[in-house]
């Protein structure tokens, strides 16, 4: 149905209409990689003049040969740091469509970091970059002409940005915590 992503192409009801319609016994519906029409099925079907087939396809990755995360470590989601995505796209084709918004939240010991892509950029800011195609997370410090990214914990290098704000993909605006002592805004003056 239409609920398969870019290859459907019409609604469970109309496939159910034109089934009764050749007077089908049964329909089967097998979206990829969802039920999102189950609900659809069920209400086209509940007259019982044709019999509804619940069934999807679905695909399996072999977590053998597939590394999903990078230098994993064996560490429980209350200690782990790690950063939620949301991208807003106008379709899902690679070849046409874009993305247009995105949005990412870094969580850490409990805390949600909001970070702001449209962010305001200034000295001392907190930010995530992607210099060298590898997105980090640093305080940026504006000295002249020059960006400089520094780590928040001791032992890391400096890093400056060779093409500016381009790199800069995101600027922290707030850090909240499980209580409200704990929360932070770092977009304000």
């Amino acid at each position: 149905s239409k609920m398969s992503t870019l290859d459907g192409i019409d609604g469970v009801k109309d496939y159910v209409d034109v089934a009764k319609k050749w007077g089908h016994k049964a329909i089967a519906i097998t979206d990829h990689g969802n039920v999102q029409g189950f609900p659809d099925l069920f209400k086209a079907t509940k007259d019982e003049s044709i019999k509804p087939i619940y069934g999807a396809e679905f695909t399996f990755v072999d977590e053998e040969d597939t590394q999903i995360v990078k230098n994993p470590i064996d560490v429980s989601f209350d200690d782990a740091v790690y950063t939620v995505f949301d991208i807003e796209t106008t379709g899902l084709s690679v070849n046409y469509d874009k993305i247009i918004e995105i949005a990412a939240v870094k969580i850490k010991d409990g805390h949600i970091i909001v970070i702001d892509p449209g962010g305001h950029v200034k000295n001392g800011c907190y930010v995530v970059a992607n210099p060298n195609d590898e997105f980090i997370f640093r305080q940026l410090f504006i000295e002249g002409d020059r960006y400089i990214l520094r780590a928040t914990q001791p032992g890391f290098e400096e890093i400056e940005l060779t093409k500016g704000t381009q790199e800069i993909v995101g600027v922290v605006s707030q850090r909240s915590g499980r209580r409200r002592s704990e929360h932070k805004r770092y977009d304000v003056d």
